[in-house]
Protein backbone atom coordinates (compact mmCIF):
# COMPACT_ATOMS: atom_id res chain seq x y z
CA UNK A 1 0.00 0.00 0.00
CA UNK A 2 2.72 2.55 0.74
CA UNK A 3 4.16 1.83 -2.72
CA UNK A 4 1.13 2.68 -4.30
CA UNK A 5 0.47 5.67 -2.48
CA UNK A 6 4.19 6.58 -3.17
CA UNK A 7 3.71 6.03 -6.88
CA UNK A 8 1.63 9.37 -8.20
CA UNK A 9 3.16 11.37 -5.57
CA UNK A 10 6.93 10.98 -7.37
CA UNK A 11 4.91 12.16 -10.71
CA UNK A 12 2.98 15.19 -8.95
CA UNK A 13 4.97 18.56 -9.90
CA UNK A 14 2.66 21.11 -8.41
CA UNK A 15 -0.73 21.31 -5.99
CA UNK A 16 -3.20 23.74 -6.89
CA UNK A 17 -3.94 25.34 -4.03
CA UNK A 18 -7.20 27.83 -2.93
CA UNK A 19 -7.55 30.66 -4.48
CA UNK A 20 -5.49 29.51 -7.67
CA UNK A 21 -2.58 29.51 -5.23
CA UNK A 22 0.39 27.53 -6.75
CA UNK A 23 1.94 24.95 -4.26
CA UNK A 24 5.01 22.79 -4.72
CA UNK A 25 5.38 19.76 -3.77
CA UNK A 26 9.40 19.28 -2.68
CA UNK A 27 9.62 16.47 -0.58
CA UNK A 28 7.63 13.40 0.80
CA UNK A 29 7.77 10.11 2.42
CA UNK A 30 5.50 7.22 2.97
CA UNK A 31 6.11 4.59 5.89
CA UNK A 32 3.84 1.46 6.59
CA UNK A 33 1.39 1.45 9.91
CA UNK A 34 -0.48 -1.44 11.43
CA UNK A 35 -3.61 1.04 10.68
CA UNK A 36 -2.79 1.85 7.11
CA UNK A 37 -0.02 4.56 6.36
CA UNK A 38 1.74 7.36 7.41
CA UNK A 39 2.77 9.81 4.45
CA UNK A 40 4.66 12.94 5.42
CA UNK A 41 4.58 16.05 2.51
CA UNK A 42 7.36 18.78 2.42
CA UNK A 43 5.32 21.91 0.80
CA UNK A 44 5.92 25.36 -0.02
CA UNK A 45 3.23 27.12 0.37
CA UNK A 46 2.52 31.18 1.60
CA UNK A 47 0.90 29.82 4.41
CA UNK A 48 -0.07 26.94 6.64
CA UNK A 49 -3.67 26.94 6.01
CA UNK A 50 -3.03 26.43 2.27
CA UNK A 51 -0.31 24.03 3.52
CA UNK A 52 -3.28 21.46 5.10
CA UNK A 53 -6.17 22.14 2.76
CA UNK A 54 -3.55 21.00 -0.38
CA UNK A 55 -2.31 18.04 1.82
CA UNK A 56 -5.93 16.93 2.31
CA UNK A 57 -6.88 17.46 -1.51
CA UNK A 58 -3.71 15.16 -2.61
CA UNK A 59 -4.00 12.09 -0.50
CA UNK A 60 -8.07 12.35 -1.38
CA UNK A 61 -7.49 12.56 -5.04
CA UNK A 62 -4.99 9.34 -4.92
CA UNK A 63 -7.74 7.71 -2.89
CA UNK A 64 -10.57 8.75 -4.89
CA UNK A 65 -8.27 7.68 -8.04
CA UNK A 66 -6.92 3.94 -6.50
CA UNK A 67 -9.41 1.10 -6.31
CA UNK A 68 -7.17 -0.38 -3.64
CA UNK A 69 -8.38 3.02 -1.32
CA UNK A 70 -11.61 2.95 -2.06
CA UNK A 71 -12.58 2.62 1.97
CA UNK A 72 -9.40 4.39 3.09
CA UNK A 73 -10.01 7.92 4.81
CA UNK A 74 -7.77 10.34 6.37
CA UNK A 75 -7.88 10.15 10.13
CA UNK A 76 -5.14 12.80 10.87
CA UNK A 77 -3.99 15.92 8.79
CA UNK A 78 -1.56 18.46 10.44
CA UNK A 79 0.52 20.98 9.95
CA UNK A 80 4.00 22.57 11.07
CA UNK A 81 6.77 24.65 9.76
CA UNK A 82 10.09 23.44 8.56
CA UNK A 83 12.12 24.76 11.74
CA UNK A 84 14.83 26.29 9.79
CA UNK A 85 13.34 28.01 7.19
CA UNK A 86 11.02 29.58 9.50
CA UNK A 87 13.76 30.68 11.84
CA UNK A 88 15.17 32.46 8.62
CA UNK A 89 11.74 33.82 7.45
CA UNK A 90 11.19 35.74 10.96
CA UNK A 91 14.47 36.67 11.31
CA UNK A 92 13.31 39.79 9.39
CA UNK A 93 10.52 40.44 11.46
CA UNK A 94 10.22 42.70 14.06
CA UNK A 95 7.94 44.76 16.09
CA UNK A 96 4.80 44.56 18.12
CA UNK A 97 2.89 42.55 15.47
CA UNK A 98 5.79 40.36 14.76
CA UNK A 99 4.61 36.46 15.01
CA UNK A 100 6.33 34.57 17.66
CA UNK A 101 9.92 33.18 17.30
CA UNK A 102 9.55 29.97 18.22
CA UNK A 103 7.94 28.07 14.60
CA UNK A 104 5.76 25.68 16.97
CA UNK A 105 3.81 28.32 18.49
CA UNK A 106 3.71 30.32 15.29
CA UNK A 107 1.94 26.50 13.86
CA UNK A 108 0.10 26.48 17.01
CA UNK A 109 -1.52 30.00 16.37
CA UNK A 110 -2.00 29.34 12.81
CA UNK A 111 -3.37 26.28 13.01
CA UNK A 112 -7.51 26.88 12.90
CA UNK A 113 -9.76 24.71 15.08
CA UNK A 114 -11.83 22.10 13.67
CA UNK A 115 -14.31 19.88 15.72
CA UNK A 116 -13.83 16.52 15.10
CA UNK A 117 -11.20 16.75 12.76
CA UNK A 118 -9.49 13.59 13.61
CA UNK A 119 -12.28 11.81 13.45
CA UNK A 120 -13.13 12.64 10.21
CA UNK A 121 -14.88 9.48 8.28
CA UNK A 122 -15.24 7.18 11.48
CA UNK A 123 -17.94 6.52 13.13
CA UNK A 124 -18.38 5.68 16.91
CA UNK A 125 -18.68 1.84 15.86
CA UNK A 126 -15.62 1.99 14.29
CA UNK A 127 -13.80 3.69 17.62
CA UNK A 128 -15.33 1.53 19.81
CA UNK A 129 -14.02 -1.77 17.00
CA UNK A 130 -10.08 -0.15 17.51
CA UNK A 131 -10.66 0.48 20.97
CA UNK A 132 -10.81 -2.83 21.39
CA UNK A 133 -8.24 -4.35 18.68
CA UNK A 134 -5.96 -2.68 20.90
CA UNK A 135 -7.39 -3.86 24.35
CA UNK A 136 -6.96 -7.20 22.67
CA UNK A 137 -3.14 -6.45 22.27
CA UNK A 138 -2.38 -5.45 26.02
CA UNK A 139 -1.59 -9.40 27.25
CA UNK A 140 1.52 -9.44 24.82
CA UNK A 141 3.44 -6.81 27.33
CA UNK A 142 4.74 -9.97 29.14
CA UNK A 143 5.11 -9.37 33.01
CA UNK A 144 3.53 -5.88 32.62
CA UNK A 145 -0.18 -6.11 34.15
CA UNK A 146 -2.68 -2.98 34.75
CA UNK A 147 -1.37 -1.81 37.53
CA UNK A 148 2.01 -0.84 36.13
CA UNK A 149 -0.82 1.13 34.22
CA UNK A 150 -1.91 3.32 37.33
CA UNK A 151 -4.61 0.86 37.67
CA UNK A 152 -5.44 -0.07 41.82
CA UNK A 153 -3.91 2.67 42.82
CA UNK A 154 -4.60 6.05 44.80
CA UNK A 155 -5.80 7.94 41.37
CA UNK A 156 -6.56 4.65 39.90
CA UNK A 157 -6.96 4.89 36.13
CA UNK A 158 -10.04 2.23 35.08
CA UNK A 159 -8.97 -1.18 34.21
CA UNK A 160 -10.32 -0.26 30.42
CA UNK A 161 -7.72 2.26 30.13
CA UNK A 162 -5.34 0.53 31.37
CA UNK A 163 -5.39 -2.23 28.73
CA UNK A 164 -6.01 0.89 26.05
CA UNK A 165 -3.06 2.22 26.40
CA UNK A 166 -0.98 -0.87 27.12
CA UNK A 167 -2.64 -2.46 23.29
CA UNK A 168 -1.18 0.91 21.66
CA UNK A 169 2.17 0.38 23.05
CA UNK A 170 2.20 -3.28 21.73
CA UNK A 171 0.87 -0.92 18.40
CA UNK A 172 3.57 1.83 18.72
CA UNK A 173 6.37 -1.26 18.38
CA UNK A 174 5.89 -1.49 14.04
CA UNK A 175 5.39 1.65 13.92
CA UNK A 176 8.43 2.72 15.44
CA UNK A 177 10.18 0.30 13.75
CA UNK A 178 9.32 0.61 10.67
CA UNK A 179 9.64 4.14 10.89
CA UNK A 180 13.74 3.92 12.02
CA UNK A 181 14.01 1.61 9.34
CA UNK A 182 12.40 3.73 6.52
CA UNK A 183 15.10 7.01 8.58
CA UNK A 184 18.17 4.90 7.85
CA UNK A 185 17.03 4.64 3.99
CA UNK A 186 16.72 8.11 3.73
CA UNK A 187 20.20 9.37 5.58
CA UNK A 188 22.00 6.54 3.39
CA UNK A 189 20.03 7.53 -0.03
CA UNK A 190 21.33 11.41 0.81
CA UNK A 191 24.76 10.81 -1.00
CA UNK A 192 25.94 14.58 0.41
CA UNK A 193 24.99 13.93 4.08
CA UNK A 194 27.33 12.49 6.18
CA UNK A 195 24.67 13.11 9.19
CA UNK A 196 21.22 14.01 10.14
CA UNK A 197 22.27 17.60 10.46
CA UNK A 198 23.89 17.66 7.05
CA UNK A 199 21.09 15.97 5.41
CA UNK A 200 18.15 17.32 3.84
CA UNK A 201 16.39 14.51 3.85
CA UNK A 202 12.90 14.48 6.08
CA UNK A 203 13.06 12.22 9.14
CA UNK A 204 9.93 10.46 11.36
CA UNK A 205 12.16 9.10 14.44
CA UNK A 206 15.62 10.48 14.22
CA UNK A 207 14.27 14.11 14.67
CA UNK A 208 12.85 13.48 17.74
CA UNK A 209 15.90 12.52 19.23
CA UNK A 210 17.44 14.53 21.36
CA UNK A 211 18.81 18.24 18.93
CA UNK A 212 21.98 18.54 20.12
CA UNK A 213 23.67 15.63 18.95
CA UNK A 214 22.33 15.67 15.64
CA UNK A 215 26.25 16.21 14.19
CA UNK A 216 26.48 12.27 15.03
CA UNK A 217 23.67 10.74 14.12
CA UNK A 218 25.26 8.69 10.91
CA UNK A 219 24.00 5.28 9.41
CA UNK A 220 25.96 3.32 11.69
CA UNK A 221 24.99 5.45 14.98
CA UNK A 222 20.74 4.55 13.64
CA UNK A 223 22.08 0.79 12.71
CA UNK A 224 23.03 0.53 16.37
CA UNK A 225 20.20 2.43 17.49
CA UNK A 226 17.32 0.13 16.05
CA UNK A 227 19.28 -3.02 17.27
CA UNK A 228 19.31 -1.16 20.61
CA UNK A 229 15.46 -0.48 20.26
CA UNK A 230 14.65 -4.16 18.89
CA UNK A 231 16.30 -5.56 22.06
CA UNK A 232 14.49 -3.48 24.94
CA UNK A 233 11.34 -4.27 22.88
CA UNK A 234 11.91 -8.02 22.99
CA UNK A 235 12.51 -7.45 26.90
CA UNK A 236 9.06 -5.54 26.90
CA UNK A 237 7.62 -8.70 25.45
CA UNK A 238 8.90 -11.01 27.25
CA UNK A 239 7.61 -12.25 30.49
CA UNK A 240 10.76 -11.12 32.71
CA UNK A 241 11.63 -7.95 32.32
CA UNK A 242 14.63 -6.06 32.85
CA UNK A 243 15.13 -2.13 33.43
CA UNK A 244 17.60 -0.38 30.07
CA UNK A 245 21.08 -1.39 30.02
CA UNK A 246 22.12 1.57 27.97
CA UNK A 247 20.76 5.14 27.59
CA UNK A 248 20.11 3.85 23.99
CA UNK A 249 17.77 1.44 25.07
CA UNK A 250 15.70 4.04 27.72
CA UNK A 251 15.67 6.33 24.67
CA UNK A 252 14.17 3.65 22.44
CA UNK A 253 11.35 2.98 25.22
CA UNK A 254 11.12 6.58 25.27
CA UNK A 255 10.10 7.06 21.74
CA UNK A 256 8.14 4.17 21.90
CA UNK A 257 5.83 5.58 24.41
CA UNK A 258 5.83 9.09 22.34
CA UNK A 259 4.62 6.65 19.06
CA UNK A 260 1.66 4.91 20.90
CA UNK A 261 0.29 8.80 21.57
CA UNK A 262 -1.00 9.65 17.98
CA UNK A 263 -2.44 5.44 17.70
CA UNK A 264 -4.69 6.86 20.09
CA UNK A 265 -5.56 10.20 19.81
CA UNK A 266 -6.52 10.14 15.95
CA UNK A 267 -9.43 7.95 17.23
CA UNK A 268 -10.14 10.20 19.98
CA UNK A 269 -9.06 8.01 22.87
CA UNK A 270 -6.45 9.65 24.35
CA UNK A 271 -7.23 11.67 27.36
CA UNK A 272 -6.01 12.31 31.04
CA UNK A 273 -6.86 8.83 31.86
CA UNK A 274 -4.33 7.46 29.11
CA UNK A 275 -1.86 10.62 30.18
CA UNK A 276 -1.62 9.25 33.39
CA UNK A 277 -0.91 5.46 32.58
CA UNK A 278 1.64 6.38 30.84
CA UNK A 279 3.12 8.35 33.48
CA UNK A 280 2.68 5.51 35.55
CA UNK A 281 4.00 3.31 33.00
CA UNK A 282 7.16 5.28 32.08
CA UNK A 283 8.25 5.47 35.78
CA UNK A 284 7.83 1.76 36.17
CA UNK A 285 10.33 0.90 33.04
CA UNK A 286 12.53 4.19 33.44
CA UNK A 287 12.83 4.99 36.75
CA UNK A 288 15.90 6.81 37.20
CA UNK A 289 16.87 6.16 33.82
CA UNK A 290 14.47 8.38 32.28
CA UNK A 291 16.80 10.11 29.33
CA UNK A 292 14.64 13.36 29.39
CA UNK A 293 17.31 15.03 30.52
CA UNK A 294 19.19 14.85 27.35
CA UNK A 295 16.57 17.18 25.75
CA UNK A 296 18.46 19.80 28.12
CA UNK A 297 21.50 19.83 26.63
CA UNK A 298 22.52 23.25 24.97
CA UNK A 299 23.14 21.91 20.89
CA UNK A 300 25.80 24.95 20.87
CA UNK A 301 27.82 23.52 24.00
CA UNK A 302 30.75 20.46 23.10
CA UNK A 303 27.93 17.47 22.90
CA UNK A 304 29.45 14.06 24.36
CA UNK A 305 29.79 10.82 22.17
CA UNK A 306 26.66 8.94 21.40
CA UNK A 307 28.60 6.57 21.43
CA UNK A 308 28.95 6.41 25.30
CA UNK A 309 24.71 5.57 25.54
CA UNK A 310 25.37 2.04 24.07
CA UNK A 311 27.69 1.44 26.76
CA UNK A 312 26.75 -0.92 29.42
CA UNK A 313 27.91 -0.96 32.77
CA UNK A 314 30.28 -4.51 33.65
CA UNK A 315 27.16 -6.29 35.10
CA UNK A 316 24.94 -5.21 32.18
CA UNK A 317 27.37 -6.25 29.64
CA UNK A 318 25.51 -9.79 28.63
CA UNK A 319 21.99 -8.12 27.84
CA UNK A 320 23.03 -5.80 25.22
CA UNK A 321 23.57 -7.05 21.28
CA UNK A 322 27.69 -7.18 20.47
CA UNK A 323 26.69 -4.93 17.53
CA UNK A 324 25.87 -2.07 19.28
CA UNK A 325 28.67 -2.34 21.66
CA UNK A 326 31.45 -2.42 18.58
CA UNK A 327 32.86 0.40 16.85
Amino acid sequence: MARLLADPLEHLEGIDGPDDVSIDLDDFRVASHPDGALVLLVLDAPALEFAESAAREVVKGIFEGTEEFEDWAIASCEVKLHDELAQASLAAADGLDAPPADPAERARLHRQPEPDTDLAGLTKEEVETRCTQLRKLAPQLGSFTAAHFGHGRLDTVPLATAELAAGALVNAIDVLTDELFGDLISLAEDETADSVEDSDAVFFVLEELPPAFTEQYTQLFVRRFIIAAATIVQRLTSTAWQLPATTAEALALHLLLQEAVPILDVYGLYDDDVESAYAAFRETILGDLDPEWLYDEDPFDEPDSVGDWFTPSGTDIHRVHLYTVTD
